[in-house]
């Protein structure tokens, strides 16, 4: 261990570059060392967000982003496609205030073609 973090045997701090969960603009850099079983993957998303969308919900916004059909709740497959609405539209649509909220394709393909 080494100024706290504890030091993967082969891989050394192995390190992530962090990407932002709504458009994954790269954000910085994760240190894993020894939290991680063999390599760090390139990129890992930790749940954080970038300053632009950050921006944009302080601003009033909420962010829809399309997964696939059937995906798993808990780690829905994204599409790549994302938009951004103003929160009181969001309530309108979904019924209360959100900052980000997963629409299947087949739905999200609906209402933006």
């Amino acid at each position: 261990m080494k100024d706290g973090i504890t030091l993967h045997p082969e891989h050394g701090l192995n390190p992530s570059i962090e990407v932002c969960m709504i458009c994954g603009e790269e954000m910085g850099i994760a240190l894993l060392g020894n939290n991680i079983k063999g390599q760090a993957p390139h990129h890992i998303c930790t749940g954080g967000v970038c300053d632009n969308c950050k921006k944009i919900i302080d601003d009033g916004g909420c962010f829809i982003i399309e997964v696939e059909d059937g995906s798993d709740q808990k780690n829905p497959y994204r599409t790549g496609r994302y938009c951004a609405i103003k929160k009181e539209a969001a309530k309108k649509i979904f019924g209360q205030e959100h900052n980000i909220v997963y629409m299947e394709k087949s739905a999200y393909s609906q209402i933006i073609p």
